[in-house]
């Protein structure tokens, strides 16, 4: 029965749910608490080894600091980036490999806390980026956050590690490939640890914060504090929520003015790159303003322990 008197109520279409092609390869046998301890301790030592290797291995130049040397290459590259599509296309494949060693760090991470395979496999992203995947949605069925937490962390720091020791093992070949490679390190850590976006540092925020739904809770605290004032907005929300919720809004349109930059260098235009980066970036930032719903509500357990 449909009460006409009452005030209309849009009826929204629901979205369509992208197609993301999946094909999965195998399944990451369950291996026993012990030999995972083995394997971190292994891939640590691994790590800190070719660290050591590449510090030694940095030039001592008379007056300046490795860390200064490190910053002033760096700041050098940024200025004037050149690569070549060969080398982007090496990066590619390496990056590949180490999203791999990511994943298959978390799949064992949690069949050595759950006993149980998991599923590993690739995936396209939008219909063309590939991207290979471990299934942990098992991960919800710990009950202790003390056991989640280190499935999340354990991929990114392993291919982080990962990445080192690939960078000793290319050795000169590595300073060829130039800055796409370089970056490719830190960039890791960033893109996975930084909590402003969608990944396992997000999830790790979630985790110490027991919002299941953190990012709507930020965006609507966001706009409550900073669009649209909301006197009887409630005094006990955290007062860190609505700064999360805007840095997280302009983090990830942030990025694509670096990635316009690396690809106008490409292009023999980084100047060319950064307008256009700039450009994505307002542009994606005002639809994500655009789309926060400040009539959604909570949904049920949203907050867990």
């Amino acid at each position: 029965v449909i009460d006409a008197s009452g005030p209309r109520v849009d009826e929204r279409q629901p979205r369509r749910v992208p197609f993301r092609f999946t094909w999965s390869l195998w399944r990451a046998p369950a291996i026993a608490p012990g030999v995972w301890r083995v394997i971190v301790m292994t891939l640590a030592a691994a790590a800190l080894a070719a660290a050591a290797i590449l510090w030694n291995q940095l030039p001592a130049v008379p007056g300046e600091s490795r860390f200064a040397f490190l910053a002033r290459v760096l700041r050098e590259a940024l200025q004037s980036p050149t690569a070549s599509r060969s080398a982007f296309v090496e990066t590619f494949f390496y990056w590949v490999l180490l999203a791999t060693v990511h994943e298959h760090a978390h799949a064992f991470a949690l069949t050595s806390r759950t006993d149980k395979p998991a599923t590993i496999g690739f995936r396209l992203i939008a219909g063309l980026w590939p991207r290979p995947f471990a299934d942990v949605t098992a991960l919800v069925t710990m009950p202790r956050k003390r056991d989640r937490i280190p499935v999340l962390v354990a991929g990114p720091l392993a291919e982080f590690a990962a990445w080192l020791v690939l960078l000793v093992a290319l050795g000169t070949h590595a300073s060829r490939l130039g800055l796409p490679f370089v970056l490719l390190g830190p960039a890791i850590l960033l893109v996975n640890l930084v909590p402003f976006v969608r990944n396992d540092g997000y999830l790790v925020l979630q985790e110490l914060t027991g919002d299941r739904d953190l990012i709507h809770s930020a965006h609507r605290a966001a706009h409550r504090a900073f669009l649209a004032p909301d006197p009887q907005a409630d005094p006990a929300e955290h007062w860190w929520l609505p700064w999360y919720g805007l840095i997280e809004l302009a983090c990830a349109p942030a990025l694509l003015v670096p990635l316009g930059i690396l690809l106008g260098g490409v292009a023999s235009s980084p100047s060319g790159g950064a307008v256009c980066g700039v450009a994505a970036a307002l542009i994606v930032l005002t639809r994500r303003v655009h789309a926060i719903d400040v009539t959604a509500e909570e949904w049920p357990g949203a907050h867990a322990d």
